[in-house]
């Protein structure tokens, strides 16, 4: 599963449709009829990988998209710059979702976070 953290505007939405539609994704009339509303996004795509779009992190209410986005560490996945939620927010996200595989993760963030000396 993967999860896509996106800012909720028009263009983003419009977006989305198009990238999702070039991509063969079934079932994405339904994003031309609805806003973005957490758990009512989510896709299977072609090559098995669950993919859910949502527009809030628990968490992170505190925080603006743009300040986490500010934030976020940089990879370069086949050529393209792909930003994930930094560790220190990643690790708040998944202490308030609260399932037993986040806090699972949490530890292992933590220890990451201490060896780089954050």
């Amino acid at each position: 599963m993967m999860e896509i953290w996106i800012k909720n505007t028009q263009e983003n939405h419009e977006n989305l449709h198009i990238a999702l539609k070039e991509y063969g994704v079934g079932g994405i009339n339904r994003l031309q009829e609805k806003k973005f509303v957490i758990g009512e996004l989510d896709f299977t795509l072609r090559n098995g990988l669950f993919l859910d779009i949502v527009t809030d992190m628990k968490g992170l209410e505190d925080l603006s998209f743009d300040e986490c986005h500010n934030m976020a560490s940089i990879a370069e996945i086949d050529d393209v710059q792909v930003p994930f939620l930094h560790i220190t927010h990643l690790i708040q996200n998944k202490k308030e979702v609260g399932r037993e595989k986040e806090q699972l993760d949490v530890i292992y963030l933590e220890r990451i976070k201490n060896l780089r000396g954050e």
